[in-house]
């Protein structure tokens, strides 16, 4: 018997004014490249259970904007066409996002699981594993028989939940369990930071909870915030093995406990101007900051300038910013070359939310045209790159957008390890190993494309009632 394994994600933020198209997208195909290991983990549990795995397509882009049209439908096309060419195979498995949409398309996986599913027919097998920040539609749940959410944020257990999907997957296509959806919504939107409690007890209880009583899987998906969709907000999916009335009781349960822990299921942040004031009188170091309001992991601009003009305001000094979005700047820096003094005007380029540009004297430490570096084993193209130094802060400028900065990328800016710096800022959530090894950790909290502030926001097309728009949003 044969599996078919294919990839398509990315998530839309609707105040990020740069729009994603279809060059953005990395294109992979064979099951090599940087996603080895999603579809090793698939294509493992599959060998191991005697199946016959073949790897399509994967198309990923770092989160931006909304997709433009063109762009979602080529990529809808070509994966649509590979699976024919794969045809006859007795089971599809399905890596996706669950938060990207495009212009005339508001829920791009549910548009894609329903041509899917139309083009293999209502007996075929579809597994699908979805990212924590789900916007989870009926379209989706209505279009795939198994559908298995990441539960830990930050993300460390996505390979876990791809050898689930493949393991319920082949489980259907072998007569071994009829699964069953049921989903409940909170009417609420809230990042759920699995590393500290309530969070970390809500998912060891989920999870405690799998595998007894017929309940095959329980996922809580936390929607991805910043974006302006009726469906955004947070859902409970429980699968069981065809009972459903067990499943819509279990995700009741499951939601009503998590709308009553609402207020406190988001990450520890620190205000902006609190954390200035902080680092201003520290003597601990090293220091890791994050940006978490200007994260291009949540689709932000990344050259946001509210914390470079606090740090200068502050005079703090011995900074490193990391992977900085400023291709104008970049271009500046490898035109007057490395050792060169100059005035620049640096950030505020991706829209309001980003703040105004800031004006600094710089000296051109680092400028590197084309930047090809080794990530996993696999030639990983970073692009234009500059470093300048300004004020005692040194800022790592990318030409393109890339949220990833990786150990080798770092060192060709001459920069051993994140700690050669008193102060290491990166722009989205540190994972637990970065926050043991800081003598000082801030999640910072201000405005930008990824603010928590949600009131902030002009939402046009959320559905109403909902928390915390609405502070009951039962009533």
């Amino acid at each position: 018997m044969k599996v078919f394994t294919a990839l398509m994600a990315t998530e839309t933020n609707t105040f990020c004014s740069i729009p994603t198209v279809l060059d953005d997208f990395a294109y992979e195909t064979g099951g090599e490249g940087i996603l080895t290991d999603y579809f090793n983990a698939f294509g493992k549990v599959a060998k191991d259970r005697g199946w016959e795995v073949q790897h399509g397509p994967a198309y990923y882009a770092s989160p931006a904007g909304t997709v433009v049209r063109s762009a979602y439908e080529t990529i809808k096309e070509n994966m649509l066409n590979e699976i024919k060419e794969a045809m006859p195979f007795d089971a599809l498995t399905l890596l996706l996002h669950g938060a990207m949409f495009a212009e005339d398309y508001p829920d791009c996986e549910g548009d894609f699981l329903k041509a899917v599913r139309d083009l293999l027919g209502p007996d075929m097998p579809i597994g699908v594993e979805l990212d924590s920040h789900v916007h989870l539609t009926d379209a989706m749940v209505e279009n795939a028989d198994i559908i298995v959410i990441f539960k830990e944020w930050p993300h460390t257990d996505m390979l876990d939940r791809a050898r689930e999907t493949m393991e319920f997957t082949i489980d259907m296509a072998e007569g071994k369990i009829r699964p069953h959806m049921a989903i409940y919504d909170p009417r609420m939107i809230a990042s759920i930071d699995t590393y500290k409690e309530p969070g970390r007890t809500l998912v060891d209880d989920i999870t405690a909870m799998e595998g007894k009583d017929g309940v095959l899987s329980i996922s809580i998906g936390h929607s991805f915030p910043w974006a302006d969709f009726p469906d955004v907000g947070n859902k409970v999916l429980v699968v069981t093995d065809n009972r459903p009335e067990k499943g819509k009781e279990l995700a009741e349960q499951i939601g009503k406990r998590v709308f009553d822990l609402r207020n406190e299921l988001g990450s520890t942040k620190t205000p902006l101007e609190e954390g200035l004031e902080i680092l201003a009188r520290n003597k601990k170091f090293p220091v890791l900051l994050s940006e978490s309001f200007d994260c291009m992991a949540g689709g932000a601009g990344g050259d946001s300038t509210y914390l470079i003009k606090g740090l200068i305001e502050h005079g703090i000094t011995g900074v490193f910013i990391t992977h900085y979005w400023d291709p104008m700047a970049v271009d500046i820096a490898l035109k007057a070359g490395e050792g060169t003094k100059l005035h620049m005007r640096i950030g505020g380029k991706s829209g309001p939310l980003a703040g105004d540009p800031v004006d600094m004297e710089v000296k051109v430490i680092k400028a590197i045209k084309g930047l090809v570096v080794n990530w996993e084993g696999e030639p990983y193209e970073v692009g234009d790159v500059a470093l300048v130094r300004g004020h005692g802060i040194d800022i790592a400028l990318n030409a393109q957008r890339d949220r990833n900065p990786i150990p080798e990328y770092l060192k060709a800016l001459g920069y051993d390890s994140w700690w050669d710096a008193k102060i290491s800022v990166i722009k989205g959530a540190a994972g637990p190993e970065k926050r043991a090894e800081s003598a000082l950790y801030l999640n910072l909290e201000g405005p930008g494309a990824n603010s928590e502030d949600l009131m902030s926001f002009d939402y046009k097309n959320i559905g109403r009632p909902k928390w915390p728009f609405d502070e009951n949003p039962f009533e």
